[in-house]
């Protein structure tokens, strides 16, 4: 136990077997955790009352304090809702005080004239730039104005299911309108931001884009079928089905053979 930094976590003094001949109590049980475990364990006991038949062992119940800790997102700077020239006459300020016409002469000298401007940009972020706190699930093409399609959209699906008995009403079809130009709005802003990304691509960020251009895809809900061997199939060689109506009549004989008679 010493070599291992194992401890007891069941406490002493409790019996694990029961003879089933004498009815004598015993401990021939144990229950070991290391120490960074054992700080976890909210409680370990025995419980004679759900012992099964047939059995001398009575079961042991250990209770772990196992909830994940909490992640929390600290505020991000905004960059896409600053105000630019706020934010350039801020920072002016603040350089017209730390500028100087003094050449630098030595090592030392360049990093605190380089401390002393990053110091002033740090400043002017924090002051001028509006904080964010993003979600886990953001997606990097999203943006405000599908923020506010989304809600609009939503709000007229609210207003047509409340007339969902009254299938005449003009607000069924101005919610299926709305709905499909959010759509088409979301399959716009996923092309433009790729779109994006693709030209901005350098020396460093080209094997990013081809990892994602060459990795499977995430998306399951476009399953892609790779080509299917249909066998042997007569005198013929093996065939392949490569397109998706040729996959589907082979899925189809598969799992749904014709009926023999």
């Amino acid at each position: 136990m010493a070599r291992f930094d194992l401890q007891m976590s069941l406490p002493k003094d409790i019996p694990t077997l029961r003879a089933m001949a004498t009815g004598n109590f015993t401990r021939p049980d144990n229950v070991l955790t290391s120490s960074s475990l054992s700080e976890l364990v909210l409680e370990c006991k025995t419980t004679p009352e759900e012992c099964p038949p047939q059995t001398d062992h009575i079961p042991i119940i250990t209770t772990l304090a196992t909830d994940p800790s909490r992640h929390e997102e600290t505020p991000k700077p905004n960059f896409k809702s600053t105000d630019w020239p706020t934010f350039r006459k801020e920072l002016s300020t603040k350089l017209e005080s730390t500028i100087t016409q003094h050449k630098i002469t030595n090592e030392s000298e360049f990093y605190c004239r380089l401390n002393t401007l990053m110091l002033a940009i740090t400043d002017t972020i924090e002051s001028t730039v509006p904080k964010i706190r993003p979600s886990p699930f953001t997606k990097r093409w999203w943006s405000k104005e599908l923020s506010l399609k989304q809600m609009e959209v939503r709000k007229l699906g609210r207003a047509s299911y409340t007339q969902r008995s009254k299938p005449d009403e003009l607000i069924h079809k101005t919610y299926k309108t709305e709905r499909n130009l959010y759509g088409t709005m979301i399959k716009y802003a996923k092309r433009t931001h790729w779109d994006n990304f693709l030209q901005s691509i350098d020396d460093k960020t080209i094997w990013t884009a081809h990892r994602y251009a060459s990795g499977p895809p995430t998306d399951r809900g476009k399953a892609r079928v790779p080509t299917l061997n249909l066998g042997e199939q007569g005198a013929e060689s093996a065939t392949a089905a490569t397109t998706n109506k040729e996959k589907s009549n082979a899925f189809m004989k598969t799992f749904f053979p014709a009926p023999v008679s």
